[in-house]
């Protein structure tokens, strides 16, 4: 039997917001143009996965808990009859 469990997250933007960042700050800071941290912010999933850990670290945040992840929990049964939960995390990105 599997499962997906959708673990609950911020916003980008409320990320920033809890950084204490305007816009025009966090883009500087991100290395990229206001319009593409707007684009960010109201599609998270367009955000390169080499962006993750920089962002991570200008909003002092992680990101598993910004961006969109998919745990995956799988119930396996073994021949003696035990049961275990083996948990997988996908990342959904480009």
């Amino acid at each position: 039997m599997t499962k997906d469990i959708n673990i609950p997250k911020i916003s980008l933007k409320a990320a920033r917001v809890n950084a204490e960042l305007n816009q025009q700050e966090a883009a500087e800071l991100l290395g990229i143009d206001v319009s593409t941290l707007i684009r960010w912010e109201k599609d998270p999933r367009i955000v390169k996965s080499g962006y993750h850990e920089i962002i991570s670290q200008v909003y002092h945040y992680p990101t598993d808990y910004i961006f969109l992840v998919i745990i995956q929990v799988k119930l396996v049964k073994t021949n003696q009859g035990e049961s275990f939960l083996n948990v997988i995390k996908i990342r959904k990105d480009n």
